[in-house]
């Protein structure tokens, strides 16, 4: 009959990359934090592939798990879990971006309407000292010697 009998060198391997593998998975969060403000990674995108990721997170916990169901459980549960809080937090991300857009626009077309009226009563104001100053009646338009008609 054969016997399994585990080394010290067979256990240290296999937690070691155990251990390993789960924490670079586990990283999982921040992948999506950094995805989701470069705006590759939207939460309708993580929920529309869901089961993808499910079968893809399962397949990932039977590779780097000893061969037997309970490990396999132990890191896929986890992952799930953890894929759940990316989708929570693109989803934050989300709204903090369109909030910080909404109130970009709010605060610059509130700046374009102070700015425009300011701007334009000085240049009004300024373009009708100019004329009056030279006497020479000229309006703001170009007369035809300046090449302002440019039929030929």
């Amino acid at each position: 009959s054969v016997i399994s009998a585990p080394t010290l060198r067979s256990y240290v391997q296999t937690i070691t990359s155990v251990v390993l593998a789960a924490g670079i998975v586990f990283q999982l969060p921040i992948l999506v934090y950094f995805l989701s403000k470069v705006g590759l990674v939207t939460p309708d995108l993580l929920k529309r592939y869901r089961r993808h990721a499910i079968i893809l997170i399962v397949t990932l916990s039977a590779i780097i798990t000893p061969p037997d169901i309970f490990s396999q459980v132990l890191v896929a549960m986890p992952l799930m879990i953890l894929y759940e809080i990316g989708i929570s937090i693109s989803r934050r991300i989300m709204r903090q971006q369109e909030a910080e857009f909404a109130d970009d626009d709010k605060s610059d077309k509130k700046s374009d309407r102070k700015g425009d009226k300011k701007g334009e009563k000085k240049s009004d104001v300024k373009g009708e000292k100019k004329s009056e100053e030279k006497g020479d009646g000229k309006s703001d338009d170009m007369n035809e010697e300046e090449g302002g008609d440019f039929s030929d």
